[in-house]
């Protein structure tokens, strides 16, 4: 019920299975406010997860955007999880509505989503 729910963002060095070092990056989820919507623009799977435990989670909230939202907005309810076997390769089947020149690209940060 605790865990990494309510850290912030954390670099964690180690080594991986071959005894190579290595680097991992945790960022909160990034939540955007588009007037008085709150929208997940980074960590859904993290936030479905603490919602799915009853826990709050920290997050990273972005405020004043100037630029709209990447994709259409959808409520909780007209979501589903589905297998990462069956996670769609094209961008255009894993949003809804995208906008791909509005997309926030954030492979800079280490998040490759």
């Amino acid at each position: 019920s605790s865990g990494i729910c309510e850290l912030g963002a954390w670099f964690v060095f180690g080594e991986d299975m071959e005894g190579t070092s290595s680097l991992s990056c945790y960022l909160p989820p990034i939540i955007e406010r588009h007037g008085k919507r709150l929208v997940i623009m980074d960590g859904i799977h993290r936030n479905y997860i603490a919602m799915q435990f009853g826990v709050s989670i920290n997050a990273i909230l972005v405020e004043n955007i100037y630029i709209p939202f990447p994709c259409s907005m959808r409520n909780w309810d007209e979501l589903s999880v589905i297998p990462l076997a069956n996670k769609p390769a094209d961008i255009n089947e894993r949003y809804f509505d995208l906008t791909k020149e509005l997309f926030r690209d954030l492979k800079y940060l280490g998040i490759d989503g």
